[in-house]
């Protein structure tokens, strides 16, 4: 450990720490962009911000083997934007959608915690992990192109692919995924305006293994759309709107019987957002961070089960801050609750149980390069994430870093 100060200590200076999942995660925000703060990774919430950030490299470490990206359960991405006279081009690898591999397999995550009594589950979780292992988001790639004109504005597409014929594992025989998405967005004075529409999000498997029967099963959830608006102040503050309208369709599960619960065969999600955050700079090296957000998401037939109907709702507060300690050192850090948080199950309403929400991150910069990492949320370093115990309170410097990400800018 040292060691490691020392030579960061013999570092070359460098004037800013660069864009990660890391930083944002750490700050409290989603891995894909801030509505309020300015980082790179806001490229992939709107593509008209390729006006802002280019020529650089990001990286960051994971296991491709991961199902979802997650601040414990990080998986692999990386690449490169670059801008050449006044158009900006780059492209991405392994930069999967949560929300697209997450509606595919949540059906089976919804079988898996079904309860067929005696504790016999609908579907065992080895079952649930194969099939859900063979569904997720693979051979995934992001193309994007910007330019300036009257407007800032951008594109990019997305898409993943994957078949397997002959890996059958016993829980599961022949699968494949498509995933496609487009995104455009524009920036204008101090409107910021980008709309994603899923052109493809299907998934087939074959003689799926439940404990109550054997299923071939198609997901189709083309067509979703997101809206996504911000408004900039002069104050450093944001207004912003997130708007979400998902519809899926599947066919397999209703050859199943589930004790006393029904399938249906569409599942649709709206949600909406409305938010507030501001960015205050209190002196040369610290930054503070404020936001409120108002929540509503409302999902009907969820995972397909019938009259599974749940909307939660909730005000949610946030504040955080970042510091550059020394030249090659920055730290920073969130904490966010949900306040008058309420979930809505079939008409059975309940209160949102202890939502706060700690995250602490650093980066260590080296001229150009900036490594980024989480703090403490491998809790017996093994360097294994995602395990019981993680982010449980444990700091361990034999496992300092977890969503490690490097960026270099040139």
């Amino acid at each position: 450990m040292k060691n490691i100060v020392l030579i960061l200590a013999l570092s070359f200076i460098a004037s800013a720490a660069y864009a990660s999942k890391a930083r944002l995660e750490a700050l409290g925000e989603d891995q894909n962009g801030s509505r309020y703060i300015d980082d790179e990774r806001n490229i992939f919430l709107n593509p008209a911000e390729l006006n802002n950030h280019f020529d650089f490299m990001a990286l960051d470490f994971g296991s491709t083997a991961q199902i979802l990206d997650g601040e414990n359960t990080a998986k692999a991405t990386g690449g490169v934007i670059n801008k050449l006279g006044n158009k900006v081009y780059g492209v991405y690898f392994g930069q999967d959608s949560n929300t697209a591999a997450g509606q595919r397999i949540g059906a089976f995550a919804a079988v898996n915690d079904i309860d067929l009594g005696g504790g016999t589950k609908g579907m065992s979780d080895a079952n649930y992990s194969a099939v859900a292992t063979r569904l997720k988001n693979t051979n995934t790639v992001d193309i994007f192109y910007a330019r300036e004109a009257a407007v800032k504005w951008g594109v990019k597409l997305n898409y993943s692919s994957s078949k397997d014929e002959v890996g059958s594992t016993g829980a599961v025989g022949e699968t494949s995924q498509t995933g496609a998405s487009l995104t455009a967005g524009v920036i204008k004075g101090d409107w910021e305006i980008a709309t994603t529409i899923g052109l493809a999000n299907n998934a087939e498997a074959e003689d799926v293994v439940t404990n109550v029967g054997t299923i071939d099963y198609e997901y189709k959830g083309a067509g979703g759309i997101e809206l996504n608006v911000t408004k900039r102040n002069l104050d450093g503050s944001n207004y912003f709107l997130q708007a979400r309208r998902i519809q899926a369709e599947q066919d397999g599960l209703d050859d199943l019987t589930l004790g006393t619960t029904e399938v249906d065969d569409e599942w649709s999600v709206l949600r909406l957002v409305l938010g507030y955050g501001r960015v205050l700079k209190q002196n040369e090296s610290l930054d503070l961070f404020y936001k409120g957000w108002i929540y509503n998401d409302q999902q009907t037939s969820k995972a397909f089960v019938k009259d599974n109907d749940v909307t939660e709702q909730y005000i949610g507060l946030l504040v955080g801050m970042e510091s550059t300690l020394k030249d090659w050192l920055k730290i920073r850090g969130s904490v966010s609750n949900k306040f008058f948080g309420t979930a809505d199950v079939d008409g059975d309403k309940k209160t949102i149980a202890n939502a706060v929400d700690v995250n602490i991150g650093t980066s260590l910069i080296f001229g150009d390069m900036s490594i980024d990492g989480l703090i403490g949320t491998d809790a017996d370093g093994d360097g294994t994430l995602g395990e019981t115990g993680d982010k449980g309170g444990v700091l361990r410097t034999d496992s300092l870093m977890s969503r490690v990400s490097m960026t270099y800018r040139f």
